[in-house]
């Protein structure tokens, strides 16, 4: 895979975070970068049926916002800046990115984020893989030192992983029962290969937008669920992917090609985590099975 597909930055880096549970060392198997999908906590899942709420209201230069939109704080229409020198040579995300082609906003306040320590990101989102076809997904993630705590739902199913300092395990929130399981188990059945929605929607996202460059195309003010942000786009061939923001906070992304479409709505982005996060949810028991 080359790692040139901004897809797997901006999607499955917030979707299905490599960085949340790699080795203690903190660096990641690139073979098994893929397969370590983690969640966390319990969001909610309200993403509409259509896959693509944000549209452009103006071109590159230009800022034209109506009077009766309603963004948390004025827009300013900024040009992108590719300033940082920063070595993102060891970064997960750098596998599959050149992160020299983003800019230094969505460095500072995406790929920071994600691969420091610690953080937390809690997502909901749409993907339309052909035309009547749209599946949901909700993703938390947080980390913290070598505490993890992550959970996602797509397609209906539901992947709870929690990794502190007494183990790592499984969480089936039907019966309330944490599964133990070991570290190095979890390298070769993690739980984006033990969530089938996941596996699916990763395929079909890095077979849709290919292995051609990422290239910038601009910045913009556009509407994002009703509200005016900056849009900063970039494409993948004829691929447009467009970030929104509020002020430095993402608020959304939106990736689209032919009738394959992605869209992404940011509720938390932090580059912390609540310590909650990482102990066994009450009333949980811990199984003397090995297996989920």
């Amino acid at each position: 895979m080359k790692k040139n597909i901004l897809t797997a930055l901006l999607l499955l880096t917030m979707l299905l975070s490599t960085a949340a549970c790699t080795s203690n060392s903190g660096s990641a198997n690139p073979e098994s970068a893929d397969s370590t999908a983690h969640t966390a906590s319990q969001p909610s899942v309200n993403a509409s049926d259509t896959a693509v709420s944000a549209t452009d209201t103006s071109s590159a230069g230009e800022s034209n916002p109506s009077a009766d939109e309603t963004a948390s704080s004025t827009p300013v229409l900024e040009e992108a800046t590719f300033n940082s020198t920063k070595d993102y040579t060891d970064t997960i995300v750098q596998r599959y990115v050149d992160v020299s082609k983003l800019s230094d906003k969505t460095k500072e306040n995406v790929v920071d984020i994600f691969n420091g320590n610690p953080f937390s990101a809690d997502i909901t989102g749409t993907v339309q893989l052909a035309k009547g076809l749209t599946t949901q997904f909700a993703a938390v993630m947080a980390k913290n030192g070598e505490q993890r705590y992550f959970r996602t739902e797509i397609a209906g199913q539901t992947t709870v992983l929690l990794q502190n300092a007494e183990g790592a395990y499984r969480l089936d929130e039907s019966t309330k029962t944490a599964v133990p399981f070991s570290v190095e188990e979890q390298g070769g059945t993690s739980a984006f290969y033990s969530n089938q929605g996941a596996v699916e929607m990763f395929t079909r996202v890095i077979a849709a937008f290919g292995q051609e460059p990422l290239t910038y195309v601009r910045n913009s003010l556009a509407t994002y669920e009703g509200n005016t942000c900056l849009c900063e786009e970039y494409a993948v061939g004829d691929a447009p992917i467009k970030l929104y923001y509020d002020g430095d906070t993402v608020k959304g992304m939106t990736l689209s090609k032919g009738d394959f479409v992605v869209n992404v709505t940011v509720n938390r982005l932090t580059a912390s985590a609540d310590a909650a996060l990482f102990q066994l949810p009450q009333g949980y028991t811990v199984s003397e099975s090995s297996k989920p």
